[in-house]
């Protein structure tokens, strides 16, 4: 009930990292942000996309990736909350095609 009052635009989706023990949530308002799930304590915040994000989830070894609306992906390291990489389409149009979900397989080795 906490976490969803903090959200003034609505919350879009969360994310539970059991390895860490931590939530995040996103909303309209470009911004995630990660909670302490057993105290509904904001741990950090981040407003960094110029587009409301569509997904946030966490991924092994400390990682978070963002997306929004604009294919902007940020992935970022959860131990510092300092974003490590930014990839963007340039090529893309804003209404068109966007990131709807996001899924992350570990077993799949490049």
């Amino acid at each position: 009930h906490g976490l969803a009052r903090r959200e003034n635009k609505g919350v879009f989706g969360f994310d539970y990292s059991p390895e860490l023990n931590l939530l995040v949530s996103w909303g309209e308002n470009r911004k995630f942000i990660i909670w302490n799930p057993l105290t509904a304590t904001c741990l950090f915040h981040r407003m960094e996309h110029t587009h409301p994000l569509t997904q946030v989830m966490f991924k092994p070894n400390h990682q978070l990736i963002s997306v929004s609306v604009d294919k902007t992906i940020k992935i970022w390291d959860t131990r510092t909350f300092k974003c490590m990489q930014t990839l963007v389409d340039k090529q893309t149009r804003l209404n068109e095609n966007h990131f709807r979900c996001l899924t992350w397989d570990d077993t799949r080795k490049t």
